[in-house]
């Protein structure tokens, strides 16, 4: 008859359990397609995507949101706007995990925006300077342009579709990652 130890650590693996992490159990809930969670909860240490282990480290992010009434502003004044949303936003930290097949892909198709940011450089510079084609130069600013929105679109792992004091509701976590958790209450 094996002896019981007390003190040995536990044999169950919090890595693919349905729980999160021990000071965070019971705030991490979904509704619909929607992660909802209580500010300062931690994720489970899982990729959002697939629900596979996630490769180590996971980064703290800031997620940031404002009504979306606020950007009736850009329409009087796009500075007045972003000094008006920097100080109504909320903010949550964040710590998505991503498995290394999704942090892989992640990172070519961030890889590949900024080659083709530097194509279109290149093509504005040849454009204007070179070749003295203003076409070929407005072809390499809208290539830039494009870039820098797929850059934006490519990086983000998670959105908040809203923040407040008690509750911190994300998008784009997939449907395993979301099968996981208790619906909402």
């Amino acid at each position: 008859m094996p002896e019981h130890n007390p003190y040995a650590p536990s044999s169950a693996s919090l890595a693919a359990s349905g729980t999160a992490s021990p000071g965070s159990e019971g705030s991490i809930w979904r509704h619909q397609k929607i992660l909802v969670m209580a500010p300062g909860s931690e994720l489970p240490h899982r990729c959002v995507k697939c629900n596979d282990v996630a490769a180590e480290p996971t980064k703290v992010r800031k997620i940031y949101w404002h009504a979306p009434g606020w950007y009736l502003l850009i329409l009087v004044n796009i500075i007045l706007y972003a000094i008006v949303a920097a100080f109504v936003r909320k903010r949550a930290l964040v710590a998505p995990g991503l498995c290394q097949t999704h942090r892989k892909n992640r990172l070519l198709r961030l890889t590949a925006a900024w080659l083709f940011f530097a194509l279109g450089f290149g093509v504005t510079l040849l454009g204007f300077t070179g070749m003295n084609n203003a076409g070929l130069g407005a072809a390499g600013i809208l290539l830039m342009l494009l870039s820098l929105i797929f850059v934006i679109i490519a990086g983000r792992i998670l959105s908040a579709k809203k923040i407040d004091s008690n509750l911190v509701l994300l998008r784009g976590c997939k449907e395993p990652f979301l099968a996981s958790l208790p619906p909402l209450p």
